[in-house]
């Protein structure tokens, strides 16, 4: 027979066990909970406008995204202007009227753009995806879950920061063999129809520093299909 000290131990190590399991997807279920993630997964339309700065040069844009996977930036350098899109399967560019396709890699890069707004775990999928809680730690003043996130066979882990007060997804830390590490911060965040998107993002990657800036974002504009089309 078990000694009663034993059966207090398994007790006690049983009970820890019930309150870490599972602790992973809570967390990410809050987070989409709070911040409106499903409702963004449900839009018909996006329309952002901002402005980045390039190696002294400022660069202005304008992405459209429509419902479903038609993505399209128009960035305006000086008196240059470039449009990527990027529609299902297809993909085109345009410089200066001169139109080519653009290879696999490049119309992923203008979807890409588009989803920086939505976050890493905008595809999360509890099918296909891992989670694994690392730990509480403090990052510029915030106290944060740190969650291990794999999104997908074949797809590079990343680390993921929520806010452990509000569920905020405020930092994004990965490793790549081609760049090394890379830092995402989310900032200045806003609700806009019930969907809370960050209107700063900040990369870092070695030591090259990226901010992009959203001056406005509009959910459900009116967006034409023939933006898309290529000419």
């Amino acid at each position: 027979m078990k000694s009663k000290s034993a059966i207090f131990t398994a007790l006690i190590f049983s009970l820890f066990i019930n309150v870490f399991a599972g602790k992973e997807e809570d967390i990410v279920e809050k987070y989409f909970e709070t911040n409106g993630i499903e409702k963004l997964k449900n839009i018909t339309s996006l329309l952002a406008k901002g402005h980045l700065n390039y190696m002294g040069t400022e660069v202005k844009f304008v992405s459209y995204y429509k419902n479903p996977q038609k993505f399209r930036n128009e960035t305006y350098v000086e008196d240059q202007t470039f449009i990527g899109v990027f529609s299902g399967e297809s993909g085109w560019a345009s410089q200066q009227g001169q139109i080519i396709d653009l290879p696999p890699q490049a119309k992923r890069q203008v979807a890409q753009f588009v989803e920086l707004l939505w976050g890493p775990l905008y595809n999360y999928n509890k099918e296909q995806s891992k989670l694994k809680l690392i730990g509480r730690e403090k990052i510029e003043g915030f106290d944060v879950f740190r969650i291990n996130y794999l999104p997908g066979i074949d797809q590079e882990q990343a680390d993921i920061y929520i806010t452990a007060n509000d569920y905020k997804l405020i930092q994004l830390i990965a490793k790549s063999d081609e760049s090394g590490e890379i830092k995402m911060s989310f900032k200045d965040l806003k609700t806009i129809n019930g969907i809370s998107l960050p209107h700063t993002i900040q990369i870092n990657v070695q030591n090259f520093e990226q901010i992009i800036y959203y001056d406005s974002i509009e959910i459900d504009p009116p967006v034409e299909d023939s933006l898309f089309v290529k000419p």
